[in-house]
């Protein structure tokens, strides 16, 4: 295992987003239940995108200078020299990095994830195996809500 598994408090962090497609729809849906404060960058951004309260959407081509600011970084791009620079520059800033579909580029993977009001349980396979850890996680929501 390469990932520590840990749980971070980020309801009071602004997350930034880089790429505007549906990687970044997805991560924002999972995301919002643990803050409302979002901002993507990308020069085309889905209107569903838009349309979620919280997320303040920008839409120019990425410079190092939107990195400013941020700790948590997800990047989801389809270009993956474009992903790799904004790791390198987002890294020098001292931001985590999530870059999607590419853990060794990342400092951090989301797991999956189920919430029941203050517990999560968190299922992770080191971004390795992602459907197994859904499935997994899957598997004890069913167990946790039948006991």
């Amino acid at each position: 295992m390469e990932f520590l598994p840990i749980s971070i408090r980020i309801n009071n962090q602004p997350i930034l987003i880089i790429g505007g497609g549906n990687v970044a729809l997805h991560k924002i849906v999972l995301l919002k239940r643990f803050t409302n404060s979002f901002r993507v960058i990308a020069p085309d951004i889905l209107p569903e995108i838009k349309q979620i309260q919280g997320v303040e959407y920008v839409e120019k081509v990425y410079e190092p200078d939107d990195l400013k600011g941020f700790r948590l970084v997800y990047i989801t791009t389809d270009k993956t020299d474009l992903n790799q620079q904004i790791a390198d520059h987002a890294k020098a800033l001292g931001c985590l990095v999530n870059v999607a579909d590419n853990p060794s580029c990342s400092d951090f993977v989301s797991p999956a994830i189920y919430v029941d009001r203050h517990m999560t349980v968190a299922v992770g396979s080191d971004g390795k195996d992602v459907l197994a850890s859904v499935k997994l996680r899957d598997k004890l929501k069913l167990w946790l809500s039948e006991n």
